[in-house]
């Protein structure tokens, strides 16, 4: 790869013009257009010194790729290694048909992710529910448990709880005293 790793001393060693007026655009363009690509193969050749800009990426370099095509903008930064890492993927969501095709995005990379499964899924006679799970490991996932908004679940059950039995109360005709 050709992305250019610095190392504090040649950090510090780097040149700085000192400027007394800011920069100010005049068109739409553009400070350093080797910041943003029209894809992501273009960003790629960047990043690998292939590009008409040369070899001059550098790890921890962020990367906009505009895909009219799609309408979408997608920041990405450089990694050491050269590879171009979504910013803002992690921690994003998936959606899955069923546990087992949720169990497909439990990588290391998703660590944290939530997914979301459509479907209840039996599997060995246990029941797999449709629901949020988050990914908690290489292969593995964990339903997440639904709570009130406040969180506070014995409020609510108690508030339940004297809903019932004022339901009851208000019910005594359909209660059979003889049992």
């Amino acid at each position: 790869m050709s992305v250019k790793v610095f190392n504090k001393q040649e950090k510090e060693s780097i040149p700085v013009i000192s400027l007394p007026k800011a920069y100010q655009r005049a068109a739409a363009i553009p400070l350093d257009p080797s910041t943003i690509f029209a894809s992501l193969a273009d960003a790629e050749d960047y990043v690998n010194g292939s590009s008409k800009y040369g070899p001059v990426a550098y790890a921890g370099q962020t990367l906009s790729v505009a895909n009219a095509g799609e309408s979408a903008v997608t920041l990405y930064i450089v990694g050491v290694d050269g590879s171009l890492e979504e910013i803002g993927s992690k921690g994003g969501s998936a959606t899955a048909s069923n546990y087992t095709e949720a169990l497909t995005f439990a990588t290391e990379k998703n660590i944290g992710n939530i997914i979301i499964v459509s479907n209840d899924e039996e599997i060995s006679g246990e029941t797999y529910t449709s629901g949020l799970y988050i990914v908690t490991g290489v292969g593995t996932v964990a339903k997440i448990a639904t709570s009130t908004a406040s969180g506070d679940i014995a409020s609510a059950v108690a508030e339940m709880q004297g809903k019932i039995s004022t339901l009851e109360s208000a019910m005594y005709w359909l209660v059979d005293e003889d049992e």
